[in-house]
């Protein structure tokens, strides 16, 4: 399918996102893109430019009127463009580029709440600075194979070489010296250089998020610009939380009694703890919610909750001190209405057995 050609900036590249994203993902594009190039956080030279032409992209597609008749003009330039020779700057932003690279990243929930760094190491190609990429030495040295003549005589077994004609030495091309190789890169132009690259994770990024950084993927050779940077953003595992985006699952043990006796339990959250209710019947798998302590949502700004199950733990053994204490608690339960109930139906049953024996005699 042909891609749309623009009179100026493919807005949809600046996010980083298809002509096909939804609203959401041009949002969550967008804050991810304003935060990684804003000045304050950016010191490259062209981060307040980007951030501009950033917010400029946001500004057009969030609007859905304006959104349309860029993507109608888009569609108009794109017909054009097969019959009108493309301008300079167009052919320059259309030329193939170097294949992207792909990694995989992962953050903490504290991170993927309030955002941060990640450093990875990368392996990227540069040209060779001995030869300047061009793969073969700056000095000359006389042709092997002509003996610095540029000519040769073609071998005619025993007759004398001095009877043939002389032919351009195919070697050195008649010039009777050669470039070597590139004893540096052996000959290719290029040197690998390990290093290391540090980049902004934006705060509510969701996991398996994708992260562009433009320029650092494959390095682009002739009129090839320089490949992508892909990240596949995950979230490592935490001892306590489980990732539902944008929620937390969290399961968490409480004793019988802690649950009989109600009132308020402390529960830990990503910020601090909090103390949250017990129903007044807890029964195990209960599920309470914590509003506002999950994860963070960056298209909306807004956070999940934590959704915690309450594991009730009954002792499977009782030492002499937990069974005294449990006695004198269902000694203090003896005046709850149905235990009283049930002690005068005992006694009513009784009374009935005593009867039926006196008139048995």
């Amino acid at each position: 399918m042909m891609q749309f050609a623009r009179s100026d900036h493919d807005l949809y590249r600046t996010l980083g996102v298809e002509p096909s994203a939804s609203m959401e993902q041009i949002r969550l594009a967008y804050r991810q893109r304003a935060m990684m190039w804003h000045p304050d956080r950016n010191g490259r030279p062209d981060a307040g430019e980007k951030f501009k032409l950033i917010r400029f992209a946001y500004d057009i597609l969030r609007d859905p009127s304006r959104r349309a008749e860029y993507d109608r003009r888009a569609a108009s330039s794109a017909e054009g463009s097969s019959s009108a020779p493309p301008r300079a700057d167009q052919h320059e932003r259309r030329a193939a580029s170097a294949p992207d690279v792909r990694r995989r990243v992962h953050i903490t929930l504290q991170e993927q709440l309030r955002g941060g760094s990640v450093e990875l190491q990368v392996s990227r190609t540069a040209d060779c600075a001995t030869c300047a990429g061009s793969g073969v030495s700056r000095k000359t040295a006389s042709c092997d194979v002509c003996g610095g003549d540029g000519y040769m005589r073609p071998s005619l077994g025993w007759f004398p070489s001095f009877f043939t004609t002389r032919v351009v030495c195919r070697e050195c091309q008649g010039k009777g010296v050669t470039q070597p190789k590139c004893i540096a890169c052996d000959g290719r132009g290029t040197i690998a250089r390990r290093g290391h690259l540090r980049f902004d994770i934006p705060a509510g990024i969701p996991p398996g998020g994708i992260l562009r950084i433009p320029g650092q993927g494959r390095r682009g050779r002739g009129e090839k610009r320089s490949g992508d940077l892909i990240l596949n953003v995950g979230v490592a595992s935490h001892p306590l939380f489980e990732p539902e985006f944008p929620h937390l699952r969290c399961d968490m043990p409480i004793s019988i009694f802690r649950a009989l006796a109600g009132g308020m339990i402390e529960v830990p959250t990503l910020d601090t703890t909090v103390s949250v209710p017990l129903p007044s019947e807890s029964v195990d798998g209960t599920q309470l919610r914590v509003t506002g302590h999950g994860m963070l949502n960056g298209a909306t700004g807004e956070r999940g909750d934590l959704l915690l199950k309450l594991r009730l733990i009954r002792p499977r053994t009782l030492s002499v001190a937990q069974r005294e204490l449990l006695a004198k608690l269902e000694r203090l339960a003896a005046d709850d209405p149905r235990h009283v109930d049930w002690a005068r139906r005992q006694r009513d049953a009784e009374n009935m057995k005593r009867s039926s024996h006196r008139e048995a005699a």
